[in-house]
């Protein structure tokens, strides 16, 4: 999960124009232990952060994966409008 939600996020910081470099996922804050209701996830770039939640859920599953996505593809773009 948290290596799709990585991926996402920096393929849809570089799509965002002006591009912009992610530099961290952070997960549940940093939480190791699994949370079985919805994740909080922070993305950041060089001068700002945004936080935004996904569910709990099963990357093979293309409803979830869909749902992500998008959550991310718009809190990228939520933070992209932050930093220019």
């Amino acid at each position: 999960m948290m290596v799709f939600v990585l991926d996402e996020a920096v393929q849809s910081g570089l799509r965002v124009r002006p591009p912009i470099r992610i530099w961290e996922v952070e997960w549940d804050g940093g939480v190791v232990e699994m949370i079985t209701t919805d994740h909080t996830i922070k993305i950041s770039s060089k001068n700002s952060h945004v936080e935004t939640k996904i569910p709990h859920g099963d990357p093979k599953d293309p409803e979830w994966r869909f749902l992500t996505k998008a959550r991310v593809e718009d809190a990228v773009s939520t933070l992209a409008s932050q930093t220019t």
